[in-house]
């Protein structure tokens, strides 16, 4: 989990780190600006892809919190199969409760931020809001749903629901434009083992630990971010309820060490503390926090706490 707004270098820290898990599981967040990685001389950003799909001997679980769209997840498995001829369909198990991004939710993003004007939040118009909206709302459609006979009937209700949305906001567009696109990248999907995921993951659990693979950083979150300049979902631990070691890495300014650790009293070990210059002005600390360790308190008694 990152301790600031993203970038903070997650994806290299859980490709490292999955060496010593045998399943890596994304919870939460959608294909935004992804993870950079290096992988046998070749550079790769996985942006819905867990970062454990470059280990041998490592699951990887595109979780229920995530929201999916099947045209990315296609384009980046088999940008990963093509150049590495990694078998992602058998490293990858896919929640049936994870929610589709439709190409009209990509739509409705760019209508939103431009109906905002100057006072848009920045979206990076993946269609990741609007798809979080459908499924608080009750509207959405998920990966399971693509198993049903009538999911082409599903697919064109919400599409024409999204629709009459950008009609009201007056926003020129083509809402057909990648209906080919999805059901072929849909059927890809098909490919995938798909499950339970509550289940896949608690039976799991009982034998192994898994490594949770947040999307973007604390401050990013719905509730406890810089609202309203946050992401759609819940980015922090509080998502992880289910998951018994978690790691939260972080990169986070000096000047605000005192607060943001008071943030993370509820783990209990710091494991690897580095620092580094940044910017040339200030200084910052990535923080490794895992349950195995117990050198927390050692940290926090170097540095007063608000409570």
């Amino acid at each position: 989990l990152g301790l600031q707004w993203g970038d903070e270098g997650k994806g290299k820290i859980v490709d490292v780190l999955a060496s010593r898990y045998p399943t890596v599981a994304r919870f939460q967040g959608g294909p935004n600006a992804g993870h950079s990685l290096h992988f046998d001389g070749k550079s790769f950003v996985l942006r819905s892809v867990p970062s454990g799909i470059f280990r041998e001997d490592a699951m990887n679980i595109v979780g229920n919190g995530v929201v999916l769209d099947p045209i990315t997840f296609r384009g980046e498995c088999e940008n990963i199969a093509e150049k590495t001829g990694i078998p992602v369909t058998k490293r990858i198990v896919i929640a049936k409760k994870a929610h589709l991004i439709l190409p009209t939710h990509r739509l409705l993003d760019a209508a939103n931020e431009a109906a905002m004007g100057k006072g848009k939040i920045g979206s990076t118009l993946k269609g990741i809001g609007p798809t979080y909206t459908d499924k608080i709302s009750r509207h959405g459609l998920r990966v399971g749903d693509i198993l049903a006979a009538d999911f082409a009937e599903r697919y064109a209700k919400l599409q024409n629901r999204h629709i009459t949305l950008l009609n009201q906001m007056g926003y020129e567009c083509d809402p057909h434009a990648e209906d080919a696109a999805f059901m072929e990248a849909v059927e890809y999907l098909k490919k995938f083992e798909l499950v339970d995921c509550e289940y896949y993951v608690n039976k799991l659990l009982k034998e192994q630990d898994i490594l949770a693979e947040g999307a973007q950083g604390s401050m990013l979150d719905i509730d406890y971010g810089s609202y309203p300049f946050v992401t759609s979902s819940t980015t922090t631990k509080a998502k992880v309820f289910v998951i018994e070691s978690v790691t939260i890495v972080g990169s986070i300014f000096s000047n605000s060490v005192h607060e943001l650790v008071g943030d993370i009293l509820t783990c209990t070990g710091v494991s690897i503390v580095t620092v580094s210059p940044r910017n040339n002005t200030s200084t910052s600390v990535m923080v490794l926090v895992d349950p195995a360790s117990s050198i927390l308190s050692t940290l926090l008694a170097t540095m007063p706490i608000k409570s």
